[in-house]
């Protein structure tokens, strides 16, 4: 089969466009079509005997006809280029907003990156030395705080729409799923740097200054979990990530040091999953994966337990190594109400 060449399609494209435009010509409801260099006998026929009596729905066709030439003849122009790119049919955007917000007072800033801006400039700094901001290629790439701002926007702001991120940054719409998955993963990486559960001499100095705050002895942090809300319901057993709360979701669990500084995390458990279950698995009572389980330390004489402990919200379930910060407040008033022993 002989593939034509462009100039033969080209050619085509032309012939057709002067045909369509010929016949838009002569179905054209006017009473000067006879006579004008048109083929009369083809008029005569397209009239059928109705002595050209004004038809609105033979004057749309004609309306159709002559644009699908002009189209045509639009696709014939464009192929005699010499095979460059186009121009993009660009959208009117505002190079202002990024720069703005940069501008704006710390509670606005706070607001729409949900960081505040010393934290934003360390983050920017810190990603700016990830490889992947710096690949080698033809058209360099935006600097790192342009794609951390679209990322913390798509992310930050309970997932807003990508096209939103992209209105608002002046990008393209494909280019938010590119800068974020670069900070996705240079977040990852970063975070395998700067967090880790603290070794024995660390939880031995967090434990003193715990003590010395709130008198509670052997304490190497505290732990809460949390839900973040899904958008729709997973495809995959979508039953199991519906939360207590009543809506879908992924649970995740963090500790922090007396610094407030995040020591561990555990994210993807679905909604479902109570806290209790995902703090029995937890660094301080099973220990870092290939290392021995830094608690208990157990005294074989007198049956004692050395224990440090994490402070954990009423959900967990008291133990030797997570104590419970308190009864919640709806506890203490049913305490007062009911006796214990009534509970059912």
């Amino acid at each position: 089969m002989t593939v034509p060449t462009k100039a033969e399609i080209q050619a085509t494209i032309l012939n057709i466009s002067e045909t369509l435009l010929m016949i838009s010509g002569l179905v054209d409801d006017d009473d000067d079509i006879l006579g004008e260099g048109h083929d009369d006998e083809l008029a005569m026929a397209l009239d059928d005997g109705n002595e050209f009596d004004y038809d609105e729905d033979q004057d749309r066709v004609a309306e159709v006809l002559e644009y699908t030439s002009i189209n045509w003849m639009l696709v014939a122009q464009f192929m005699m280029g010499d095979g460059s790119r186009g121009t993009y049919n660009q959208i009117p955007k505002s190079l202002d907003y990024f720069s703005t917000s940069l501008q704006s007072p710390d509670r606005y800033f706070r607001q729409m990156f949900r960081l505040g801006r010393d934290t934003f400039d360390e983050l920017v700094a810190r990603l700016n030395q990830d490889p992947i901001f710096h690949v080698p290629g033809r058209k360099p790439q935006r600097h790192v705080k342009y794609q951390l701002a679209c990322f913390l926007i798509r992310y930050g702001l309970r997932g807003s729409d990508t096209l939103d991120v992209a209105r608002k940054l002046s990008i393209g719409h494909g280019t938010v799923f590119i800068y974020c998955s670069r900070v996705s993963r240079a977040l990852r990486r970063l975070g395998r740097q700067v967090l880790s559960f603290p070794s024995k001499e660390r939880q031995d100095e967090i434990a003193v200054e715990i003590q010395a705050k709130t008198g509670l002895p052997g304490c190497i942090g505290s732990v809460d979990g949390s839900l973040i809300e899904l958008t729709e319901e997973p495809i995959v057993n979508g039953h199991v990530y519906y939360t207590r709360k009543k809506f879908y979701g992924i649970n995740i669990q963090a500790t922090v040091d007396h610094e407030r500084r995040f020591t561990s995390f555990e994210l993807g458990w679905p909604g479902s999953v109570p806290d209790s279950k995902i703090g029995s698995l937890h660094p301080a009572t099973v220990g870092l994966p290939g290392q021995q389980a830094q608690n208990p330390a157990h005294n074989e004489e007198d049956g004692d337990i050395d224990e440090d402990v994490d402070v954990g919200v009423p959900e967990y379930e008291t133990d030797a190594y997570i104590k419970t910060a308190g009864q919640s407040k709806r506890q203490q008033l049913m305490d007062a109400v009911v006796p214990e022993e009534d509970y059912m």
